[in-house]
């Protein structure tokens, strides 16, 4: 009876184990901030750069990417999708957060918006890409 119960609590320890990295790299994939450094995004031409955990936990090489390929401006909203610089203007970065002033489709009026990056970017094994 012990070694039955031994091996169940075994299989538990185990499993809870296993469990916490594989669900804390899965969460990564759409929170790229929470494995990568040195974020920055040169807002004259909109690319992000930053140093990203590989899928090993390991800093990879410093990694970038272009906004403008993973963001759109929807009637005055960012979000994923590409293209956004066309229609946003006064583009500025804080922290993981990318805001700017866009145009309406309709009345094309001009409201500030903004958008979390970890929405659009992922760190796909140590290399940024979008979402």
């Amino acid at each position: 009876m012990k070694a039955v119960l031994s091996s169940v609590i075994l299989a538990v320890c185990v499993t809870v184990a296993l469990a916490g990295p594989i669900e804390k790299r899965a969460a990564a994939v759409n929170n790229f901030s929470a494995t990568c450094t040195d974020i920055a995004v040169d807002v004259g031409t909109l690319e992000l750069t930053a140093t990203c955990q590989d899928s090993a936990g390991v800093p990879a090489a410093p990694s970038s990417i272009d906004l403008n390929a993973c963001i759109t401006n929807t009637n005055g909203e960012l979000a994923a999708g590409s293209d956004f610089d066309a229609t946003c203007q006064d583009v500025a970065f804080s922290g993981v957060e990318l805001s700017a002033e866009c145009s309406t489709q309709g009345d094309l009026s001009v409201i500030s918006t903004s958008i979390d990056l970890n929405v659009v970017i992922a760190n796909q094994d140590g290399v940024l890409a979008c979402v």
